[in-house]
């Protein structure tokens, strides 16, 4: 089963990615695709942390 973050995550990334990438970027972006670039992030940031144990 993919990884499925809260609205609130959602949000929150959006909001982080509108700041960093400017406001058409994340407003052109639906919730799944939100979904799966916050789902990449932290599969990125959990096999890191695997490499350094």
């Amino acid at each position: 089963m993919p990884l499925q973050l809260s609205k609130q995550a959602i949000i929150d990334l959006r909001i982080a990615l509108q700041k960093s990438y400017g406001e058409v970027f994340g407003s052109s972006l639906s919730d799944q695709e939100i979904n799966e670039i916050g789902s990449l992030l932290l599969n990125t940031l959990a096999e890191n942390l695997k490499i350094k144990i």
